[in-house]
């Protein structure tokens, strides 16, 4: 626990150093002076782009570097997957598992790249506008509002998904929970991909080729795909009461959140990829 809360409190090392090599980062910088009116009204431009000094890492920030990436990097992506889905959560908590996983993570993955957020984002802003003014410390206010609310559209989605398992298990005349279970291998390899973005991007910022990527993800998700869907089949399957209409109803139902997560897995990591996002 201390080596995932220490990266939050201690000083975080400069964006352009990197733990493996140095040298990194722009090689020059605008001088302030061409971007200020000087007293005569115009703009001072002699020598206006300066030579930089390449970045180099000391030793405190390659043990910073070394410790966020092993907290960030590799212990959040293997133990919180693990906390999350021990045997007793998955027995007790199932629902509220699926919910979470498959509502609020992808909204919280979502938010850094869907396009979905920013137009969200706008259009609080031309509602603000059109009734208040503006001031520049509004804008965090503004920020967390967009955040609240595609978060609440999130735990919305998670609160349907479990309406849809309550309405196959109606079906199929099996316990909800069982179908909520046959879920958890697929929500996984969600958190497992939302929680593995950072590292990757660590790696590509360190230089490494990442052009195995795509295949790994598109391999995790196959695999989790298949364990699930392998679990509902049976869960389904063994209902009691439901003949086969009712079974392939519930079937049905049951398939509509093992879309939307591998419509989120496409987005997020094959469709909305850039050279921000890996």
């Amino acid at each position: 626990m201390l080596a995932i809360v220490l990266p939050v409190v201690l000083p975080q090392p400069q964006a352009e150093l990197r733990l493996f090599s140095d040298g990194w980062g722009a090689a020059s910088f605008m001088a302030g002076e061409v971007c200020s009116p000087d007293d005569a009204g115009g703009l001072a431009a002699p020598d206006a782009v300066l030579p930089k000094p390449a970045a180099r890492a000391d030793a405190g920030d390659r043990a910073l570097l070394v410790l966020r990436y092993l907290a960030w990097g590799l212990m959040v992506p293997v133990l919180l997957p693990a906390l999350a889905l021990q045997r007793r959560v998955r027995e007790q908590q199932a629902l509220l598992l699926v919910a979470t996983l498959y509502g609020l993570a992808p909204a919280w993955f979502q938010s850094t790249l869907n396009p979905g957020f920013v137009a969200l984002r706008q259009a609080l802003a031309e509602f603000w506008l059109a009734r208040w003014p503006m001031q520049p410390s509004d804008f965090a206010w503004l920020d967390g509002l967009s955040f609240a609310a595609w978060m609440t559209a999130g735990a919305a989605i998670g609160a349907a998904v479990c309406a849809v398992l309550t309405a196959a298990g109606r079906l199929a005349g099996c316990d909800r929970r069982a179908l909520a279970r046959s879920l958890l291998p697929l929500a996984g390899v969600l958190l497992v991909l939302g929680l593995t973005q950072p590292t990757a991007l660590y790696l590509r910022g360190e230089g490494l080729a990442l052009d195995w990527l795509p295949s790994a993800r598109a391999a995790l998700l196959a695999a989790g795909l298949c364990w699930t869907s392998w679990l509902g089949a049976r869960v389904i399957g063994a209902a009691p009461r439901a003949g086969w209409p009712g079974r392939a109803a519930a079937f049905a139902l049951w398939l509509l959140p093992v879309a939307l997560a591998c419509l989120h897995v496409w987005a997020m990591y094959f469709h909305w990829v850039s050279r921000y996002s890996v």
